[in-house]
């Protein structure tokens, strides 16, 4: 059911003004981007459609345990109807809540939000334990978590961010990985799929602080994956934290591995590489859009697979009991929400990767999710920037004088 309560009403723990009977009401959500409902009704005869104006709120069932509250912001009306555009009612914050000077110091992610929405209609709510500091100066909220402007605190805590009506959640990731597995490499209407092998690794080559490498002639680390695929992809990584500790001057860093012999140091970069594997770096990067209604609704008539794939459980069945067995690997995706993990297994190449919910949309109307984005959540431009900012101020000692050896780590990483 979707409810809209008219400008100037804000008791949203009781009824709205009216019940609105919608055409279409899809959310579309994307992991630390943007949220927006869209909305279409149409002229009906009781006029129902006139309540639907700018800044009226609506209340709309999600994925989430609670009812969802969206600012409506944008109307467009047209001879067949009226379609409207809202965000979440957090956004407001970024209206109507102003931190002249609020600067959280040395504390948890919980501790910095209570202390930015102190004294405001909002709250916070994260599990990250690290301390952190930031400066917040004539900004909004909004901006202050997760805008373009250095500091954020995004780029300073991290984490991933949920919106729950007046509060935001910031924790350390969204969603978790429950088992969902996704096959592709079938031609199912409905889904699209990228692999992307141009950032896969399989042999490191890992240099320490100061150059160091693996003596001997074969200076690197093999993947276990290593003969999954027809070429061998060698890179360069470059662990600045693993020092001979005749290379450090002064005091190590608290993420400094310091090893006193070349024989350690070895021991530590293979461990790092090995490490890198575990992560995922041998594997592709896999995108991939579901159209979750058209799978749901098709029914393949086909005797063999595509791909020339071969896989004994698709291949002793025929006809309808064949879309059963292309289906099995979706319908997990049904229950599957932002964030979550996704095993997505290849068949040719024989391997599974993971990806995660980077982004989805939400039938408000029929309480289904309608579509998901598969990826790896990489950070954005401005995330990456001010990662940069925050870096080069960590290399300024106390007087603003540069710290060389810290300089020099960082110029080796950026490049």
């Amino acid at each position: 059911m979707v409810q809209v309560y008219v400008p100037g009403n804000e008791n949203f723990s009781q009824n709205g003004d009216y019940v609105l009977f919608c055409e279409r009401c899809d959310l579309t959500v994307e992991l630390n981007g943007v949220w927006t409902l869209d909305l279409t009704i149409p002229l009906d005869i009781e006029g129902r459609w006139k309540y639907v104006t700018e800044h009226a709120v609506l209340k709309v069932p999600t994925w989430q345990d609670n009812e969802q509250l969206y600012r409506i912001e944008k109307v467009v009306k047209t001879e067949e109807g009226l379609s409207a555009t809202a965000y979440p009612i957090f956004y407001d914050s970024a209206k109507d809540c102003f931190l002249m000077d609020c600067r959280p110091t040395a504390k948890t992610g919980q501790q910095a939000l209570d202390i930015m929405t102190e004294g405001t209609p909002y709250s916070g709510s994260s599990n990250i334990t690290a301390g952190n500091t930031a400066y917040f100066v004539r900004r909004n909220l909004m901006s202050a978590i997760m805008g373009n402007e250095e500091p954020t605190f995004l780029s300073r805590w991290g984490g991933e961010v949920l919106f729950d009506n007046y509060t935001v959640i910031v924790n350390n990731r969204v969603g978790g990985d429950y088992g969902a597995e996704a096959r592709y490499g079938l031609n199912i209407a409905g889904s699209e799929y990228t692999v992307d092998t141009s950032e896969l690794c399989t042999r490191i080559v890992p240099v320490s602080f100061n150059g160091h490498m693996i003596s001997g002639s074969t200076p690197w680390v093999d993947s276990a994956r290593i003969n999954s695929y027809p070429n061998v992809y060698i890179r360069e990584i470059r662990y600045e934290h693993i020092k001979l500790a005749t290379d450090i001057q002064g005091r190590p860093g608290d993420s400094d591995i310091v090893c006193e012999t070349q024989a350690e140091l070895e021991t530590a970069l293979v461990a790092a590489a090995q490490a890198d594997f575990a992560a995922g770096c041998d594997l592709p990067t896999v995108t991939m859009d579901i159209d979750m209604v058209a799978i749901r609704n098709q029914r393949l008539k086909q005797t063999e697979p595509v791909f020339d794939i071969s896989d004994e459980e698709i291949l002793d069945t025929l006809d309808d009991e064949l879309f059963t067995v292309f289906y099995q690997s979706y319908k997990t995706l049904e229950d599957i929400r932002l964030g979550d993990t996704v095993h997505c297994r290849h068949y040719k190449l024989d391997i599974t990767s993971v990806s995660r919910v980077v982004g989805l949309t939400w039938d408000c109307l029929r309480k289904c999710v309608t579509h998901i984005t598969l990826g790896q959540f990489k950070q954005d431009y401005v995330q990456i920037v001010n990662n940069a900012v925050t870096r080069i101020n960590s290399v300024t000692g106390e007087d603003g004088s540069l710290i060389a050896e810290k300089v020099r780590g960082f110029l080796d990483g950026a490049e």
